[in-house]
């Protein structure tokens, strides 16, 4: 009688198995990574396109509020052109502010002097407020025939201020996120609407 032997066989992966199991693995991996770091991707575009943002309406509500307390003096004068604006202001104490754009830098200052610092002629302090700023324009309000109309400057040799000030901020566009262009129409309280010369 022959004598059978059984052969047991090891249960084991093969090379080829191994090897499909690695490029399942490592397109596995790939696919984990491309998704986590256009999620990272995305999240930073949208903080740096927030930042801009608020930083543009700081710009506006910091323009805006002491646009607001502007008010009248006979030694300071309310100029404004289409890329700068000076007034006296009496938020906090009184002082005389102006806000002025660098279009070749792409900022905006704030220079401010007390009242005796303006009437002896001391420089005052400056501030820049914004950067990366493309454009600012301001227009004034005046009366045409009873009508509204906005001119892009306003020179007052009587103290006169202006019923409102209309301010259009545009910011540069960056690699995370477009250009922008923000306006907003301040009416000043203590303001007129002076008649149009033209």
């Amino acid at each position: 009688m022959k004598q059978i032997t059984k052969i047991h066989s090891r249960s084991a992966f093969t090379f080829i198995e191994l090897m499909v199991a690695s490029a399942i693995f490592v397109m596995l991996a790939a696919a984990i990574y491309l998704s986590f770091s256009v999620g990272v991707r995305s999240w930073r575009k949208i903080e740096d396109s927030c930042v801009v943002r608020q930083e543009a309406r700081h710009v506006l509500t910091l323009l805006s509020r002491e646009l607001r307390c502007a008010i009248r003096s006979s030694l300071v004068a309310f100029n404004g052109d289409e890329h700068s604006v000076s007034f006296c202001s009496s938020l906090g104490d009184v002082s005389c502010v102006k806000y002025e754009y660098d279009k070749r830098t792409g900022v905006i200052k704030r220079i401010s002097r007390t009242y005796a610092q303006y009437i002896s002629g001391e420089d005052g302090k400056v501030s820049t407020i914004a950067e990366g700023i493309s454009g600012l324009e301001f227009l004034y309000s005046y009366n045409s025939n009873g009508n509204i109309k906005w001119h892009d400057t306003w020179g007052s040799t009587d103290g006169e201020i202006p019923f409102g000030v209309c301010i259009k901020l545009s910011l540069k566009p960056r690699s995370f996120a477009p250009g922008q262009e923000l306006s907003k129409t301040v009416i000043i309280p203590t303001g007129i609407l002076r008649e149009d010369s033209e």
